[in-house]
């Protein structure tokens, strides 16, 4: 099992080194800090976009589901006999 002291120093260190060990610690809290405030904003931004290519998605599917739902209507009468197609007055 680690000591303390191997952990935490020895109260023998130098006032200078316990000093640097300190800011060193003080700049892995603050970059620590900042990654993560990076990564939350990452995430957020990840979620947006998922968001807006559902959204393309959707519209897309609608438009084809128009194009098909026109192209259907303006088949020309392919589905319909020759005579029918243009009934002449009546």
């Amino acid at each position: 099992m680690t000591s303390l002291t191997a952990i935490f120093g020895s109260s023998t260190e130098k006032p200078e080194e316990n000093e640097m060990e300190s800011e060193k610690l003080l700049n892995l809290y603050w970059n620590r800090a900042e990654l993560k405030k990076e990564f939350a904003e990452l995430r957020s931004e990840k979620f947006q976009l998922q968001e807006r290519v559902k959204e393309h998605e959707g519209a897309t599917a609608r438009v084809q589901q128009n194009c098909f739902l026109c192209l259907s209507d303006d088949d020309g009468g392919r589905d319909t006999p020759p005579a029918s197609r243009h009934p002449k007055g009546g």
